[in-house]
């Protein structure tokens, strides 16, 4: 399962993971990162607020134990 795949079968909950998610279902240039690097370079390239950073780094980690499984 790729990254953007895990974004759109993810549920958007209302919390600062299901903001990151929304935004990220709505953004049609979010690549299809390989690593947590490469996502968290992107964000910063598009000026995301630390708070949005910071959910994306939990997205990812939940994403990570998704794959896993």
């Amino acid at each position: 399962m790729t990254f953007r795949e895990y974004i759109v079968k993810r549920r958007a909950g209302r919390n600062p993971a299901g903001d990151f998610v929304r935004d990220a279902k709505a953004d049609s240039s979010l690549p299809n990162c390989q690593t947590w690097q490469e996502l968290e370079s992107y964000l910063w390239r598009c000026h995301a607020c630390d708070n949005a950073v910071d959910a994306g780094r939990v997205v990812w980690r939940s994403y990570l134990k998704a794959r896993s499984k």
